[in-house]
């Protein structure tokens, strides 16, 4: 098993209060989740032979990690949860 970052974790815990009917307001719970994406998906932009940084090829690159995070972390999700999570992106 991974060992989960600080705000993974977090997004977890608010999930199990969450199923377990304790007060976690649903804004929380989202926001803990974009926080949980943004961490995991994020890693240094490279530079190049140049020393500058691809800006556009980084943030694409990152836009398609987080992408890649949220729909694994969603897979995983119980179907509370993941209602609770998908009103947030139609909204």
């Amino acid at each position: 098993m991974t060992m989960q970052k600080p705000e993974e974790k977090k997004f977890y815990m608010l999930c199990s209060y969450k199923e377990a009917g304790r007060p976690v307001g649903d804004d929380e719970l989202r926001d803990a989740f974009d926080e949980a994406v943004y961490e995991a998906a994020y890693f240094e932009p490279e530079v190049g032979d140049d020393g500058e940084v691809d800006q556009l090829g980084y943030l694409e690159d990152l836009d398609d990690a987080e992408t890649s995070v949220a729909e694994s972390m969603l897979d995983r999700m119980s179907p509370k949860i993941k209602s609770i999570l998908l009103s947030h992106e139609e909204a």
